[in-house]
């Protein structure tokens, strides 16, 4: 049986053993303590788990409204009743208002016990309710949760099931692709081979010959390139990074541009391959047969896709890379295919009557080779005006010692984290995805917040966002909102010029999580990244 314990604030000892009585009498299971300061009240109420409290109205060093006003803002749950002689209608009214549960005068003790009976019911009835309400809202967390996780496994498997769906697409267009593109050359040598038996005409059998080993030349360049696909993604590749004279890496890429340039036939096109001299003392880092594929892929591409006008083949030297690049004048490319062109078996005119073939595997061939050099491939593109890809090798650093001793130490520590560089301006792209990779990090850069808004969206592992901006642009605003609405972890930088207006700085420091100065410093740029990378990690 629960006791009920009783705190009585009384000065009056014969009221007091009057009370006590009466409840002695009136209760079962009660437990009294008796006081007559402030200084005991407060103790007890401090130390003892009380149940109810009685209070006198009037005593010498103390006041019932004072110990009401105690009870109510540290003890609200429990009941108050007052027992006074002294205690007009007014000052009951008062004290109801104050927070009472009740007030029993002294000339009518036989209300007490009921009294304290009524109030003990209302707080068991109010803490069953505060119980109900506690188990019902947990109750209800627990519901909410619960929807969540639902909601949450459905969009899981929504977006499983059309990753399927798009993988079962992306694997019937390449399986259609491929058996047209094996048909097409196969039919040529069946057919030619078959004419071929039955003339005697010498220069018509050349002819025909010719035919027949370019069809299968076109044979061996898809099996070729389906090998090296199928290498690419069990990982088998090998690589043979060494340091490559300019002047020898410019000759392989003039040989395999003067084959591919016999070959095409085109007459409306113009041609401009490395049209200056190439530095002495410069050498990259590189694959040699690697190198010869990637270049040998872009020419035929864009050869394929522009019919007249003019190709150019050059390269410009940075501080630590090469870039090299392919410009054509031809069809261009919409900019939502220009990331997919890169991924296996994806090209950027899919349809079943599309103009121009292929089985999409060359330009993510390309990529995959540049990763392994550990440089970087990409495209600008604008449709009927033509498109540029670019591609950057590392530079061999002339104050190092050989390629076989040189340390693997960076910068800092910085690795394993997942960078997107979106500048406008193409050699900031350059030189900062340069800079972050030399510092162990993988780096995407595109030059317009819609390119950004979709890699983010597509590419979970990016880690932080740096956007480098010239001039105060809304844009900017616009574009930081967005990322945190789809991905509120990443930590964005904002890179501005030292000359901008303090007002325009505040308001772009307040949208972004770090804010660096034009000039650039390095170390500067590093730390900050670090700062992103421990963010990252503790949020």
């Amino acid at each position: 049986m629960k006791i009920t314990r009783i705190l009585h604030l009384e000065d009056s000892l014969n009221d007091s053993e009057l009370i006590h009585s009466l409840i002695e009498n009136g209760c079962v299971g009660f437990e009294y303590l008796l006081t007559d300061n402030e200084k005991d009240y407060l103790k007890i109420l401090e130390t003892e788990n009380i149940d109810i409290i009685l209070s006198d109205y009037s005593l010498p060093d103390y006041n019932g409204n004072d110990a009401l006003k105690v009870a109510r803002e540290k003890y609200s749950h429990i009941p108050f009743i007052f027992v006074s002689g002294a205690m007009g209608e007014d000052r009951a009214i008062d004290a109801m208002l104050n927070g009472a549960t009740d007030y029993v005068l002294k000339n009518k003790l036989e209300r007490l016990v009921p009294a304290i009976k009524r109030a003990m019911h209302e707080y068991e009835l109010e803490n069953k309710k505060k119980q109900a309400e506690v188990n019902l809202r947990s109750k209800n967390e627990l519901i909410e949760a619960q929807n969540i996780r639902y909601i949450k496994i459905n969009k899981e498997l929504e977006e499983s099931k059309e990753k399927a769906e798009e993988s079962d697409r992306i694997k019937s267009i390449f399986l259609t692709n491929l058996s047209q593109e094996l048909r097409t050359p196969l039919n040529v040598i069946l057919n030619f081979s078959q004419l071929i038996t039955g003339i005697d005409d010498k220069q018509q059998i050349i002819d025909y010959a010719k035919v027949i080993n370019k069809g299968g030349n076109q044979l061996l360049t898809i099996i070729e390139d389906l090998f090296i696909v199928a290498s690419i993604l069990s990982e088998n590749i090998t690589k043979k990074i060494k340091e490559i004279q300019l002047s020898d890496l410019l000759d392989k890429a003039r040989f395999i541009i003067n084959d591919e340039l016999i070959k095409c036939n085109k007459e409306g096109l113009n041609f401009s391959v490395f049209d200056k001299s190439p530095e002495e003392d410069v050498h990259v880092l590189a694959d040699y047969d690697m190198f010869g594929g990637v270049i040998r892929r872009l020419m035929l591409n864009a050869i394929k896709f522009t019919n007249n006008g003019r190709i150019e083949v050059g390269y410009h030297i940075n501080e630590k890379e090469i870039v090299f690049y392919v410009r054509d004048t031809g069809i261009g490319i919409p900019i939502e295919k220009q990331d997919i062109i890169f991924d296996f078996f994806r090209q950027a005119e899919e349809s079943p009557t599309r103009e121009f073939g292929g089985i999409g595997s060359g330009l993510a061939i390309c990529k995959s080779f540049i990763d392994k050099m550990n440089g970087a491939i990409w495209v600008e593109s604008q449709i009927e005006k033509g498109s540029t890809f670019y591609l950057s090798l590392p530079l061999v650093n002339q104050h190092s010692p050989p390629l076989s001793n040189i340390s693997n130490e960076k910068h800092t520590n910085i690795k394993n984290g997942t960078v997107l560089i979106v500048d406008d301006v193409e050699s900031n792209r350059l030189y900062l995805d340069y800079i972050l990779k030399d510092n162990g990090l993988k780096v995407y850069t595109v030059a317009n917040g819609q390119a950004a808004l979709d890699l983010i969206k597509r590419i979970n592992a990016i880690d932080k966002v740096l956007i480098v901006i010239n001039i105060l642009s809304t844009d900017i605003y616009e574009l930081t909102r967005l990322i945190k609405k789809v991905r509120p972890e990443i930590p964005i930088i904002i890179q501005i010029t030292s000359s901008l207006p303090l007002q325009d700085e505040r308001a772009i420091d307040s949208a972004c999580d770090f804010l660096i100065k034009k000039p650039i410093e390095i170390q500067e740029l590093v730390r900050t990244i670090n700062d992103c990378l421990k963010k990252t990690k503790a949020s």
